[in-house]
Order: structure tokens, then sequence, then C-alpha cells
């Protein structure tokens, strides 16, 4: 019904969005917008695990010679 697979807690674009929102703020404070604007529950660091796990896609594989480095915030 949702598009989920099986041990799948969270749609593909609900972990683009909160990877989108730790950009541009910490992984708390992106937590407490997405339940006060969105009402979703994702703890601080299920957002950070999110980017961790999606960083390595959006460089591109040109750039992954060389270390990734992620600030956490």
């Amino acid at each position: 019904m949702l598009g989920l697979v099986a041990h799948q807690r969270r749609t593909e674009r609900l972990g683009e969005l909160a990877v989108e929102l730790a950009v541009e703020v910490a992984y708390a404070k992106a937590a407490r917008l997405l339940s006060d604007l969105a009402g979703i529950s994702l703890s601080a660091r299920s957002i950070r695990r999110q980017v961790l796990s999606i960083a390595p896609e959006r460089i591109g594989p040109e750039v992954l010679d060389v270390p990734i480095v992620l600030l956490d915030g």
C-alpha cells in the first residue's frame, strides 16, 4: 500500500527529505522540524544514518577515491 518493501520503515522520499533538512540544520533540529511541521517522528540518529547511507550516492563515483568527511552538527 505505501510502497515499502519488507522491513523498510520509511519511504525513500521521507529519507531524502530528512537528508535535505539535515544539510541545512543540525540533525536534532531537523528531527524537531519534521515532527513539528509534518508530524513525522524520526530521531536525530536515524537522520544521521540516512545522511551517511545516501552520501556516496550523491557525491558520485568519480570522487570516491578521497575520504568522505561529514561534520556531525
